[in-house]
């Protein structure tokens, strides 16, 4: 089964040109990218076809990507969960969400060695992962997000924190290449890491809203 599945693979490959086609005939001028024409954007979702972007070579628009991201952040470090034009349809401020730029941002710089988009984007990241850490409770889980007036939700999704902490991970080795101190990234790493292998009692385990476990 294997080999029958591995011969179908090599005869119709992905064409990943036609992807960041796709991809960049969705985003508009000012460097977003919705999920379809004329639908919502979300931050993550935006993020990772940005990466798709970059992996196609399609550098120029990936970056004009993460500018609409520094461009929208709010001076928390947060964004809406989903926009449709610019008009908020869900004005949860997702930890998981604000804090996720910092794994494109960097799967960038692999891809492109361009130090200078590092420091630009550093402070929209910076702050995007503060904005998680600041949700991070005593236990290590990080709390899902603020609703529109600003209230914690105190629930902690496995998928959230385990996406925050490969965000985490981006952001401190982000920080080492610029030369930046973030002892604080480390400390909640390593507590959030805890939680996730060890704790698991700490997680809502109900699957109706919400997506996966990780």
């Amino acid at each position: 089964m294997e080999l029958i599945l591995s011969q179908r693979i090599a005869a119709s490959p992905i064409d990943v040109a036609a992807m960041a086609d796709f991809i960049a005939g969705l985003q508009k001028e000012n460097g977003e990218i919705p999920w379809s024409k004329g639908g919502k954007t979300d931050p993550w979702d935006h993020v990772e076809s940005a990466m798709g972007l970059s992996v196609a070579g399609r550098c120029r628009e990936a970056e004009r990507a993460y500018g609409w991201m520094a461009e929208t952040q709010f001076p928390d470090g947060s964004w809406w969960s989903a926009t449709r034009d610019g008009v908020p349809e869900d004005k949860t401020k997702d930890s998981n969400v604000s804090s996720y730029i910092a794994v494109g941002v960097y799967h960038h710089f692999l891809i492109t060695g361009d130090i200078g988009f590092l420091e630009h984007l550093w402070p929209t990241l910076e702050a995007g992962v503060d904005y998680a850490v600041r949700l991070q409770a005593t236990t290590g889980e990080i709390h899902w997000a603020r609703n529109s007036e600003g209230i914690v939700d105190r629930m902690a999704l496995l998928t959230g924190s385990s996406s925050v902490f490969m965000s985490l991970k981006c952001a401190i080795a982000i920080a080492a290449i610029l030369g930046k101190q973030h002892s604080d990234w480390n400390i909640a790493l390593e507590k959030l890491g805890e939680a996730i292998r060890h704790r698991p009692n700490l997680f809502n385990m109900m699957k109706a809203r919400f997506s996966m476990d990780w």
